[in-house]
């Protein structure tokens, strides 16, 4: 068989699936990229922030996602201006970004957050962790753990001023979905 073909054929179901649901938004797609490295240049990384300090305000956060006093850790540990994607959502200020992650605890069943090691080098912090959550969707539960990094910045005070993660929101979320995720995990299974 031609490999042209083959490849073809393959991602031809995607395509079809992606093009439904690019005809279902009703928003322009936005340029992730862009926006990450144009918060690069607005968000420099602060060589004197105390990382000892900041670091545990960071983690704490992400500790436990479904408990009450979220908004307030998002106070303690983000400024008030920043660049914050998750993969999932993009916010540039302090109060958008509580309201996104206490919607997001409330959806969730349990979600913990392990950090397994973060290094830092002149104000570039990256963070390795360990996510698992809880969470039903479509009647079924869902139980799943995935693995990614955080870049973060900080200003001087020792907030959060930029956060980009980076890990497969496919895994740990959009395989979960009816019939979206038998299509994620059916092309995986055809590459």
């Amino acid at each position: 068989m031609n490999p042209h073909y083959r490849s073809a054929r393959l991602l031809l179901p995607l395509l079809l699936c992606l093009l439904a649901l690019a005809g279902c938004a009703h928003r322009p797609p936005q340029d992730f990229a862009a926006q990450y490295l144009a918060a690069l240049e607005r968000f420099p990384a602060s060589t004197t922030a105390d990382l000892d300090t900041a670091m545990p305000r960071f983690v704490e956060v992400f500790t436990h996602m479904t408990a009450a006093d979220i908004r307030q850790r998002v106070a303690n540990a983000y400024a008030p201006d920043l660049f914050f994607n998750d993969t999932l959502y993009t916010a540039t200020h302090r109060d958008a970004l509580a309201d996104h992650l206490a919607s997001t605890g409330n959806a969730m069943d349990a979600m913990q957050v392990e950090i397994l090691g973060w290094t830092a080098e002149d104000g570039e912090v990256y963070v390795r962790w360990l996510m698992h959550t809880q969470f039903s969707m479509a009647g079924r539960d869902v139980d799943t753990r995935t693995t990614g990094m955080t870049h973060l910045r900080f200003n001087d005070a020792g907030q959060v001023v930029l956060h980009q993660d980076f890990w497969d929101s496919s895994q740990g979320f959009f395989e979960h979905i009816p019939v979206l995720g038998g299509m994620i995990r059916w092309v995986r299974g055809q590459l």
